[in-house]
């Protein structure tokens, strides 16, 4: 939570320095967020799942967001972008470990 709370103002100050506006309201910032599913986990392994599968998504769409950015050559967003796709990566290894288990 801190880490990914740390990560929100991280990313609202580089959509700032490319001079736009950042979601300043959880309202806004709620039009950028894949949409909501209604969740309804008995066990511990199934929000492990869950988590897993957002997890995988956000790499998926870090790596993407990377390669235009890399491609436009705005190298100060695909270090940041690689910095948190390092971070979701570590975290499915985590959790497929914990569900390995």
């Amino acid at each position: 939570y801190n880490a990914l709370f740390k990560a929100t103002d991280i990313i609202a100050e580089r959509i700032r320095a490319l001079g736009h506006l950042a979601p300043a309201k959880l309202a806004e910032a709620k039009t950028f967020a894949p949409s909501a599913t209604s969740v309804n986990h008995t066990t511990a392994a199934e929000m492990v799942a869950d988590l897993i599968t957002d997890h995988e998504a956000a790499a998926r769409r870090i790596r993407d967001a990377g390669t235009k950015a890399d491609e436009n050559s705005d190298l100060v967003t695909t270090d940041m972008l690689t910095d948190r796709l390092d971070f979701h990566e570590k975290a499915l290894w985590m959790l497929r470990a914990i569900i390995a288990a």
